[in-house]
């Protein structure tokens, strides 16, 4: 028997698998319908804000970056997974499979990244009033500056080899490669878990969870800012 080049080609690009084909179809409509409210909310709140400019302050500017981070979401992730469930695999190229991985997971980060940013903004506005701080524009745009770099480091390495990309679950879209066994994906996989995610919740959980803030700011002869501290805390939760 003759062996082709395409014989010896390992792709990554996965085929069906065992899947009820009813599954496939209610995963694509679900994923539909996540794909058009997150398009149509992102894209009302960046069009909003694009026209009416009075509204980017400091605050407003960190909420555009969410709100676009979440939009490429749903554009480079839902919207791909809406239509490889319909076909029931990823039939795109492995090329695709790897800017979908890292496009997800990019914008992904990006946006928990951001909400920590948010968080952390508010937290100072809200709770130290008499310490003379002012978010400015400045401070807000070199803060995400930080935030897009930091999470573009740690999403871009798997593109140079430290650990990859790949199909993932069912084998409709595509992440990082977590079944691969080897030292070089575990140790990217324990960073990236530590110092994207759950560093990131901890800073969110700790600063909308505090119980002595409205002693601190008494104390400072700030008022009392319950009322502030629950609508900063509704914010970052939605």
């Amino acid at each position: 028997d003759s062996v082709t080049p395409a014989d010896n080609v390992t792709s990554m690009t996965p085929q069906p698998t065992i899947f009820p084909r009813v599954g496939y179809s209610i995963l694509s409509y679900l994923m539909f319908i996540n794909t058009l409210l997150s398009v149509f909310n992102n894209s009302l709140v960046i069009a909003v804000m694009l026209k009416n400019v009075h509204f980017l302050n400091a605050m407003n500017i960190i909420i555009l970056s969410l709100a676009f981070s979440d939009f490429m979401i749903a554009a480079c992730g839902s919207a791909i997974v809406t239509v490889t469930n319909y076909e029931g695999s990823f039939f795109l190229d492995d090329s695709f499979c790897v800017f979908q991985g890292f496009a997800v997971n990019y914008f992904g980060v990006v946006s928990l990244c951001t909400i920590t940013l948010l968080a952390y903004e508010r937290y100072n506005a809200v709770c130290k009033p008499m310490a003379g701080y002012k978010l400015s524009i400045c401070r807000s745009c070199m803060g995400l500056l930080f935030v897009w770099l930091y999470c573009l480091f740690w999403t871009a390495v798997p593109l140079l080899g430290w650990s990859s990309y790949g199909p993932k679950g069912i084998l409709t879209s595509c992440s990082l490669n977590w079944g691969e066994r080897s030292w070089n994906n575990y140790s990217y996989l324990i960073f990236y878990m530590l110092l994207c995610f759950i560093l990131s919740t901890v800073i969110i959980i700790f600063l909308i969870s505090l119980k002595k803030i409205n002693k601190n700011i008494e104390l400072q002869g700030g008022k009392n800012c319950e009322d502030d501290k629950e609508h900063a805390s509704r914010m970052v939760l939605l």
